[in-house]
């Protein structure tokens, strides 16, 4: 077992949060020493208690490590932990960090400069237009839109922004193979296939109500400002929006009508010291900004692995299949699917619809 292999168990576990295992891994020089069976580093970790040592001696009656390998490997998903170096600088700043991202998409957008457009799930007509054209604009600008694939404004200003031929982010409040709400799971796909699904909880994890306000901190720490569309007082999307004050970043905010629930939570929020979005260009003004800050970058010109190099040959002549790269190369698929993940986030190749792979 190697380290990222026990985080990725550790988040599996009941009771095991962000904090719990950020505490775990800073007791530990390795985590996958918890797991021996002969090993007492778990047994003297002051972050354990007698139950969670006893949880985590059971972890197999929890957790099926190799199942959810597999399913990854079936379905084309990442699993990228706090410890690796694909994980994004962004993320890293939270003060609650996700031990572990589940993937599934296109990789470089964690690197883009980002907005997040989140808003009432029974947005108004109008509500659900104004989040489709300011994700559109942004999106044509090259800006990637996060939000959280939920009904009303979130999944509008997801259509706005591949419908303008951009990336988006949907940011799952549970497992990327058991999308909630339901009818949205195709539109989930069309995502993945140009932007990025992407969730902090195993891959079939069901839409607990606790896992949305973890979910809003993700969409918070992606996006360097927060657009709310149609909010009530008790909007999820007023989590998101503290989140990003909390972090130091530019909360906006879409007035609406003085009788409207729905638009309470955004008003108060204008009340508060939001940005007022009175026009289109209140928000989209500025935008250019966003690339000016720091994002974790690879350099192309670095030399390539000898694996690397391989996959690369392959490219140059056509697109291939993850399965004809691994026939081609003789590579195993779980080692490829490492090369081919590290050559993404080089930009040096993109994935395709399909599973098909080819070069930038």
């Amino acid at each position: 077992m190697t380290g990222r292999d026990a985080i990725i168990i550790l988040n599996a576990l009941p009771g095991f949060g962000p904090v719990k295992i950020r505490k775990i891994l800073d007791a530990v020089s390795n985590p996958a020493d918890l797991f021996k069976i002969n090993g007492t580093a778990g047994l003297k970790n002051p972050a354990l208690s007698r139950d969670e040592i006893s949880i985590i001696k059971r972890h197999e009656e929890c957790f099926d490590l190799r199942a959810e390998k597999e399913l990854c490997e079936e379905n084309g998903i990442y699993a990228i932990t706090v410890i690796d170096r694909e994980y994004p600088d962004s993320l890293l700043n939270l003060r609650q960090p996700p031990p572990v991202i589940y993937a599934r998409g296109n990789l470089s957008c964690l690197l883009k400069p980002s907005v997040a457009i989140v808003g009432s799930r029974r947005a108004s007509d109008y509500g659900k237009k104004t989040a489709y054209k300011i994700s559109y604009e942004a999106a044509s600008r090259g800006i990637n839109i996060v939000s959280g694939l939920a009904r009303g404004i979130d999944i509008s200003a997801h259509k706005g922004a591949l419908d303008a031929g951009g990336a988006t982010v949907a940011v799952l409040g549970s497992g990327i193979l058991n999308v909630y709400p339901r009818e949205n799971s195709k539109f989930a796909g069309k995502i993945s296939e140009k932007g990025l699904v992407i969730s902090e909880f195993t891959l079939k994890s069901n839409p607990n109500p606790g896992n949305f306000p973890r979910r809003n901190r993700i969409i918070s720490g992606l996006s360097s400002r927060v657009l709310v569309i149609e909010a009530s007082l008790k909007s999820g999307s007023l989590i998101t929006a503290n989140f990003a004050l909390e972090e130091g970043k530019d909360v906006y905010a879409v007035p609406g009508r003085i009788d409207s629930k729905l638009s309470e939570g955004s008003n108060q929020l204008i009340k508060d010291g939001a940005h007022c979005v009175a026009v289109y260009d209140d928000f989209i003004f500025g935008l250019a900004d966003d690339y000016g800050r720091e994002n974790k970058t690879y350099d192309n010109e670095q030399i390539l692995s000898q694996d690397e190099e391989k996959v690369m040959g392959l490219l140059e002549a056509d697109e291939l299949s993850i399965e004809d790269i691994s026939v081609l190369s003789g590579m195993e698929t779980v080692d490829l699917s490492t090369v081919l993940f590290n050559l993404q986030m080089r930009h040096l190749i993109k994935k395709l619809p399909g599973n098909i792979f080819g070069k930038c």
